[in-house]
């Protein structure tokens, strides 16, 4: 969420400013992002692991591109498409209700 809000929308991340976190290499655009997040990574990484929130209202996993997203009472939501995302904010309390019933984190 963090860079998001700073930047209005997804920066590429630079590999000097990599660190791992729940088995992933994550990428941020400077050392302040990056040290923010190490901080306190649960409140900035994207909701679901990054999946589409869209797809898994309906108990599927499928992957989210950067470009398609939205930000919502401090929570980063990443979607499939631009579709999934309109779809997702028209009914938004109900997908963010069904996709954290099916997140088994």
């Amino acid at each position: 969420v963090l860079t998001y809000a700073l930047a209005g929308g997804p920066v590429p991340g630079d590999p000097r400013f990599a660190l791992m976190w729940r088995g992933a290499t994550w990428h941020f655009a400077g050392a302040r992002t990056m040290e923010t997040f190490e901080m306190d990574p649960g409140r900035y990484c994207p909701a679901y692991g990054g999946h589409c929130a869209w797809a898994l209202a309906r108990a599927v996993l499928m992957p989210s591109q950067p470009e398609a997203f939205a930000a919502h009472a401090g929570r980063l939501y990443l979607f499939s498409s631009p579709e999934a995302q309109r779809d997702w904010l028209a009914r938004r309390d109900e997908m963010i209700g069904q996709a954290d019933a099916n997140w088994l984190d």
